[in-house]
């Protein structure tokens, strides 16, 4: 896959073990956000359009990771599929503890 596709970025989202994103040769690798889990209906697509509107924004791929992670932390610390997403002004001013 890789090979048919080479000049593509590639991220990966690994649940509670967190991401990781691929261009080219260069990994970037984001840690899971500690919450209490209430539902995870909408966590996959709540990472990715925050990851692609920072991304298309111009911000670094680490910051694009990382707001995204917290954005599906915050996603999934509530019930529902959109009524769970968050604005991204509740993403800016969450901290969370990171997962070891």
């Amino acid at each position: 896959m890789r090979a048919r596709f080479s000049q593509a970025d590639i991220a990966l989202t690994l649940g509670e073990c967190g991401s990781m994103y691929l261009r080219g040769d260069h990994v970037v690798t984001q840690s899971a956000y500690l919450v209490d889990t209430v539902d995870t209906t909408a966590a996959g697509d709540t990472f990715t359009g925050y990851l692609l509107a920072d991304l298309m924004s111009g911000e670094p791929i680490a910051h694009a990771l990382d707001f995204a992670a917290k954005a599906s932390a915050l996603a999934v610390s509530r019930k529902g599929a959109a009524p769970s997403i968050p604005m991204r002004e509740e993403v800016a001013v969450f901290t969370p503890c990171a997962r070891a």
